[in-house]
């Protein structure tokens, strides 16, 4: 900037009058850029606010604006602990519900380890065996079962007292206590066999004429269903309440064919069944057969499976019962009725 001026008699300058404008310019200059800084600095304490904010975030809405989902997860908690009280009630329902697996020991089973029960009971037992009535429907093993009950009786009738009266498929006017009314039907096939002693109980071998009913297969009839005859008995049973009839298993023979595994197969489903009822009489034939006067169970093998077969020592003929057999055998019977009687 060009300055122009006079010099006075003192010798001092005499500026012009352009130089004040120019200095109160820059001075006013200066006091704008102070007010400036001045504003600037003033404002700065108010900007970290904002940054403060991110602190707030914890209690501002932002965090709060969730609570929905943190609310809605809380009762979820909470629900197991609801959900859980009632589930003991049900629990402790469980115990009285009924229907348990019947016990086994609420049937009355004879086999070759209690066959000779009765020789031990008291006079009181055949007292009580005397009292029932008896029907059999029967064929050849069971004359030979028979023929060994009568030979019991020859030898003290006071200890075995029944006896034995031949009937046909419908019973007489009367029964007698102490007598077993037996029915040699023969074979005609186990098929005939079910049907006809379902036709002989309807005709009147049931309650009162009779108190026991038994229905006993021949060695001649490997290829019998047991759960026909299972299914027969089980009919029967629901038919006449008042009768109480015996499960017989099928007699063995000494041969080691395929017809003695399908008697020992039928004999076996059949006590399987039984031992998960109750209430029901079971005479065990075949297993007294294969057990030998000294302990010896006899066993076959086929397709490396063992079976049982009647032991030789008791039968003439590899399938009827010798003499000492049928006394054996009809032991056995006495006992399944003496404990029947027993239990009555």
């Amino acid at each position: 900037m060009l300055v122009t001026g006079t010099i006075g008699k003192n010798g001092r300058v005499h500026v012009k009058m352009g130089i004040q404008f120019v200095i109160i310019a820059i001075v006013a200059v200066i006091i704008l850029a102070g007010v400036i800084v001045f504003s600037i600095s003033c404002k700065t304490p108010s900007t970290p606010n904002p940054p403060v904010q991110p602190t707030a975030p914890s209690q501002t809405p932002t965090a709060s604006q969730n609570p929905p989902a943190t609310i809605s997860n809380t009762p979820p908690t909470a629900q197991p602990t609801t959900t859980a009280s009632p589930v003991p009630s049900p629990t402790q329902v469980t115990p009285p519900s009924p229907s348990p697996t019947p016990p086994a020991s609420s049937n009355i089973i004879i086999n070759h380890s209690n066959w000779d029960w009765y020789n031990s009971q008291p006079a009181e037992i055949s007292g009580a065996v005397a009292n029932l009535k008896i029907f059999f429907a029967h064929a050849s093993v069971g004359a030979n079962i028979l023929k060994g009950m009568d030979d019991l009786h020859s030898a003290d009738s006071s200890k075995y007292p029944l006896i034995q009266k031949s009937s046909g498929g419908t019973p007489p006017a009367t029964t007698v206590k102490g007598a077993i009314y037996e029915f040699s039907r023969g074979n005609p096939g186990w098929t005939v066999k079910i049907s006809d002693f379902e036709t002989y109980i309807k005709n009147g071998w049931h309650d009162t004429k009779v108190d026991l009913a038994m229905n006993k297969f021949c060695y001649v009839d490997p290829k019998a269903d047991w759960t026909v005859y299972r299914d027969s008995m089980v009919t029967l049973e629901a038919q006449y309440p008042g009768t109480r009839f015996v499960y017989w298993t099928m007699p063995l023979t000494t041969d080691k064919d395929s017809n003695e595994v399908l008697r020992a197969q039928f004999n076996q489903n059949l006590r399987d069944w039984i031992a998960g009822q109750s209430n029901k009489l079971f005479f065990d034939l075949a297993d007294i057969e294969a057990w030998s006067p000294d302990g010896q169970q006899q066993l076959f093998t086929s397709q490396g499976q063992n079976y049982p077969r009647v032991f030789a020592g008791y039968t003439p003929d590899g399938g009827h019962l010798n003499q000492d057999a049928a006394k054996r055998v009809a032991t056995g019977l006495y006992s399944l009725i003496g404990k029947i009687s027993q239990a009555k």
